[in-house]
């Protein structure tokens, strides 16, 4: 039963994602698409839309036949290979329900403990990726903005002096997950945090990044699912999963993260969002970079030769841009023409003092097979 639930609600959580980012998932649209290798093929208008609908109705068919796993599998299958035409699609919600589909489809024992790894695994990482002074002093405050003005004065100035203690908690909540005795503890709370971020983001505080909203539903969701009334499921079955596919969840999710602390591993995969710690870029064009943008794209995104590339980003996709330099540079080749195109990567700030080692290159445009 417990799996059954997990196939439906991951289901029903990343149908949502995908429809409220219908362009992220399309071949042919303004902002810039940065495939793995560019030698991969162009893909017509159409193949994208094909390609969206497939991903849809593979997800109908994992609710509509529970019992069946090859439209599971074949969900990972094509939406991993659609991946590969943009790293801008590699989300962390999207990234996140591909580990739980490949378990409960490809995982013939402890699917569910591979499941429970990656969820926990998400909190531990996320919550420690926020342990430093940029989510502290930036990010931090602006989340809790919304709760602030339903609390006395004193209450909000003490709740904003909460951040290390609310980063090192979400962490902690990962631990606690673990361990039978303490679920009863840790699973309200995870299931309050969900709330208290639905709150935030949601219509209620900054009417923000809508696309996470059923991702934190989903999660809050799970967490009740997979971890409740589960005494029998010990800490050693979650960490070291049965099936060989869960042990690779455990590489990914588990180990991999690590390495994001010192560049080896991109933000995304290691879970850091609304962390103050994602890589950022400014692309300055000269005119005639400029004049290769849509005019909407131009009027709305460039201030002095300056795009505003994460703004771009949101209102079309309604994603943030995948935070990682060889992307920031795939986009920048694609926007202009030789030495036109003015590219500062801002990289994982120091923990302690924000200050973000910044990398300044001119770029010059890719070249397309037409020319």
């Amino acid at each position: 039963m417990r799996l059954l639930l997990v196939r439906s609600v991951v289901a029903a959580g990343l149908a949502a994602g995908l429809l409220l980012s219908p362009n992220l998932w399309q071949s042919a649209r303004a902002y810039p698409t940065v495939p793995v290798w560019d030698a991969l093929p162009d893909i017509p208008p159409a193949g994208g839309r094909v390609a969206f609908g497939v991903l849809l109705a593979l997800l109908a068919l994992v609710v509509a036949l529970p019992r069946r796993r090859w439209p599971v599998l074949a969900f990972v299958a094509v939406a991993g290979l659609w991946s590969l035409w943009d790293q801008t699609r590699w989300q962390p919600w999207f990234l996140q329900y591909l580990a739980f589909l490949l378990a409960v489809g490809a995982a013939r024992d402890g699917a569910l403990d591979a499941c429970r790894l990656v969820l926990a695994a998400t909190y531990f990482w996320s919550g420690l990726q926020k342990v430093n002074v940029s989510f502290v002093t930036d990010i931090y405050p602006w989340m809790i903005a919304p709760v602030q003005r339903h609390l006395p004065e004193g209450v909000a100035a003490w709740l904003e002096g909460q951040g290390y203690l609310v980063a090192a908690g979400e962490s902690g909540l990962g631990l606690l997950l673990l361990v039978p005795r303490l679920r009863l503890v840790a699973v309200p709370m995870v299931v309050v945090m969900h709330l208290g971020l639905l709150f935030c983001l949601g219509p209620t505080g900054h009417n923000w990044n809508t696309v996470v909203w059923p991702w934190n539903a989903t999660l809050a969701a799970l967490v009740v699912v997979l971890f409740a009334r589960s005494p029998d499921v010990a800490a050693r079955r979650i960490l070291w999963p049965a099936s060989r596919v869960g042990r690779g969840l455990l590489v990914l999710f588990g180990v991999m993260p690590a390495f994001s602390f010192v560049g080896w591993w991109d933000a995304y995969p290691a879970m850091s969002l609304y962390s103050g710690t994602t890589p950022w870029a400014r692309i300055t064009l000269d005119e005639t970079a400029g004049e290769t943008l849509p005019a909407e794209v131009r009027a709305r995104f460039v201030t002095d030769g300056e795009l505003d590339l994460q703004a771009w980003a949101i209102d079309e996709l309604n994603v943030p841009g995948y935070p990682a330099r060889r992307v920031f540079r795939g986009i920048a080749r694609r926007l202009g023409g030789p030495n036109h195109v003015r590219l500062v990567t801002y990289d994982r700030p120091d923990w302690r003092t924000g200050v973000r080692p910044e990398i300044e290159e001119e770029l010059e445009r890719r070249r397309t097979s037409d020319e």
